[in-house]
């Protein structure tokens, strides 16, 4: 089935395969922002406390906890509604 599907594929015109790789890139989206989150959080812990000061003090003068927030409590409504 797989050899179908890729010998289909190739078949497709230049616009079709630009659909179809547009549709995959935003299936994957949502995976790579997590991964990133997840990095993002793994050095976040590995800063030494002086470090983590100076990072966290330039968060705050940022919107960064407002959208954390935000980001968290529609996460929370998603869990919640899952249950």
């Amino acid at each position: 089935m797989r050899a179908t599907v890729g010998a289909s594929r190739s078949k497709t015109t230049p616009v079709a395969n630009k659909i179809l790789n547009e549709r995959q890139a935003a299936q994957k989206a949502p995976i790579k922002v997590a991964k990133q989150m997840q990095s993002a959080l793994k050095k976040w812990e590995s800063l030494n406390p002086k470090d983590a000061e100076v990072a966290l003090e330039i968060l705050l003068g940022t919107d960064f906890y407002d959208r954390t927030y935000a980001m968290l409590d529609d996460a929370k409504e998603v869990y919640i509604k899952r249950q």
